[in-house]
């Protein structure tokens, strides 16, 4: 990279792409307002030195984030975040890969003693964004301890419908036991849009009583049934 004598402001612009909230689906779009900050900002004015190993500060901007946290005028920069800044270009770039708010490390030589400043940097734009969102209520997630399950027909014979007035919004897991416990068919059934209701195939199991176990994330339900032809 070419280090060349030169001065800068380290006044570095930033970019910010905002993206409306699809409101297809929405009940209730409302409006809301928020803060973007743009542009990694010093308040700094530097002159690249010819060893070309430092920068001197020039000119600092009032009420800027780099006077504010004790850098003073004609101090020596001699590292940004740990690196040494070998030129005004490299300074340059090394802040404008961050972001406003970010926290950065300045070391310092003034009257030949070197001190090491951290501080946020400042934002070049602050700007307020009004935008539709949606601030639809989130739906209720169903009470797990409370879940009543239906099962029918009774007896029943080549299906076994288990069924709920609540809308499960997860997987849920079936195992079929026999009396002794041993778990003889196990079904899976996959998230439903309306009320849970679900078929599950009990055509190849022998006539007798079953235990359907129905394990609905941490919790689990049992139910006695029984298949005849």
């Amino acid at each position: 990279m070419k280090c060349t004598l030169l001065f800068s402001v380290l006044l570095i612009v930033g970019y910010t792409s905002l993206h409306a909230q699809d409101l297809e689906n929405c009940k209730n779009p409302c409006k809301k307002t928020r803060i973007v900050k743009s542009g990694p900002y010093m308040g700094l004015r530097t002159l690249t030195l010819p060893d070309s190993q430092s920068v001197r500060v020039v000119e600092v901007v009032k009420n800027g984030p780099s006077v504010k946290n004790g850098i003073l005028l004609y101090d020596t920069l001699t590292h940004f975040n740990g690196k040494v800044i070998q030129c005004m270009d490299y300074f340059i770039a090394e802040v404008a890969k961050l972001k406003p708010d970010d926290t950065i490390t300045v070391r310092v030589v003034r009257s030949g003693v070197a001190t090491v400043y951290t501080y946020p940097l400042g934002a070049l734009r602050t700007e307020k964004i009004t935008e539709f969102e949606c601030c639809d209520e989130p739906e209720p997630l169903p009470d797990l301890n409370s879940i009543a399950f239906v099962l029918s027909p009774a007896p029943a014979k080549d299906y076994l419908r288990v069924s709920t007035y609540e809308v499960l919004k997860m997987e849920v897991n079936f195992d079929i036991q026999d009396p002794n416990g041993k778990v003889v068919k196990s079904e899976r059934a996959k998230k439903t849009k309306g009320n849970f209701d679900v078929e599950l195939d009990i055509s190849d199991l022998p006539n007798g009583i079953y235990f359907l176990k129905i394990y609905v994330e941490n919790t689990e339900y049992v139910q006695r049934f029984v298949k005849e032809n």
